[in-house]
């Protein structure tokens, strides 16, 4: 599918040889405004529009060739009572399927990060960040699935945020993302669930702004290719104001995908995060996705379970455990019981510094040096 979806790109030749330059020359293409393309210029138009740090880029729609889309079944003339069986046969039927299926936006995102060469990549993590995106942070070669850590793409982004101290006296910071210590909330999902687990965490960081890309976002559709196994972080910087949601800030990773499948990118990230957010259909006591709840569980890191098939309101199990129902219950109550939650591990536990080691490097050392840490550490990390 990989392999198909560059050469719908018209990728498939140029593998880790998109450059920058060839994107940020002034032609005909580039001085247009964009609202539809052909599918092969999706990447040309997706990159172009976030250069400019034009938040909707992500949302292209692609041009059809389908003219009789619309025209099938069109008559002048009155129904009669007695085309009813025909009438039932063309809403059910399900031949006007396009001959392909829909390209998914985040698809278009990730296959030019994966064909770009090392200036572009960070030239368009830096732009993700400027639109406030998540930025990819650990990334699973699509014909390898060995992991990639580009944490050197974040080399040039500052992050600003305003805190009160104990004398209410606002102070103002800006440091490079790289260097913050900042606490880590994990979110990650095991088997299929109905709720969204991205569209959750973007009502915790900006409820105006969909941070995660999210199955109800435009163009979003079921034929994701190049997503599954990456996790993407974002981070809540505070302003110093009472509608804040958290009083420091705080950096959210969610990794894409059926968790019991990414078990690599899943030891990596609950050994580091501050606080677990695992959601959950159902749990069966003998199956493995089960085996590492309960693992999780008797750790002593702090773990919130939200479960699909639940109507229950937030409670806590133990010291550092919740559960959260969110069968039929209001988005904004469940947010806001989970912003809670987060908030009642934190005070009880501080955990920035041991959660650097994947985030941040230390003032002594070089993205680099982190970088060949993590490689050393995970052995499946590569630049």
């Amino acid at each position: 599918m990989t392999k198909t979806l560059l050469h719908r790109f018209h990728l498939d030749k140029h593998r880790y040889k998109l450059r920058a330059a060839d994107f940020l020359q002034i032609t005909e293409h580039s001085l247009q405004s964009h609202v539809f393309c052909a599918e092969e210029e999706l990447i040309q138009t997706f990159l172009q529009k976030l250069l400019m740090m034009d938040y909707r880029a992500r949302y292209i729609n692609v041009e059809t060739n389908d003219e009789g889309h619309n025209q099938q079944g069109s008559s002048d003339s009155p129904i009669q009572e007695a085309d009813c069986d025909d009438i039932f046969f063309e809403l059910m039927s399900n031949r006007e399927r396009s001959k392909f299926d829909p390209v998914h936006p985040m698809d278009v995102q990730m296959a030019v990060f994966h064909c770009a060469d090392g200036f572009l990549k960070q030239l368009m993590v830096t732009k993700l960040s400027q639109c406030q995106y998540a930025l990819p942070l650990l990334v699973p070669d699509p014909f390898t699935q060995q992991i990639e850590f580009p944490l050197w793409t974040f080399r040039q982004i500052n992050k600003s945020w305003k805190m009160t101290n104990i004398n209410n006296e606002t102070i103002s910071q800006t440091q490079p993302i790289y260097k913050a210590k900042t606490p880590m909330v994990f979110f990650f999902r095991f088997g299929s669930v109905s709720s969204s687990k991205s569209q959750l965490m973007n009502s915790l960081i900006n409820e105006k702004h969909n941070t995660f890309f999210h199955r109800n976002c435009p163009g979003s559709s079921r034929t994701r290719v190049l997503m599954d196994g990456v996790v993407e972080i974002a981070w809540f910087c505070p302003s110093g104001k009472n509608v804040d949601k958290f009083s420091n800030r705080v950096a959210f990773c969610n990794l894409h995908g059926d968790a019991g499948v990414h078990e690599k990118q899943l030891q990596i990230l609950t050994e580091m995060a501050s606080v677990n957010v695992v959601l959950l259909s159902q749990l069966e006591r003998n199956d493995r996705s089960m085996m590492k709840v309960q693992e999780l569980y008797k750790d002593s890191k702090p773990l919130i379970c939200l479960f699909a098939k639940n109507d229950s309101a937030c409670t806590k199990t133990r010291k550092g455990k919740y559960k959260i129902g969110l069968k039929d219950r209001n988005q904004s109550e469940v947010s806001e019981e989970l912003r809670r939650a987060i908030n009642d591990c934190f005070t009880g536990e501080e955990r920035s510094e041991r959660n650097q080691r994947i985030i941040s490097a230390s003032s002594g050392e070089s993205v680099a040096s982190v970088e060949s840490e993590e490689q050393r550490t995970t052995s499946t990390s590569r630049r």
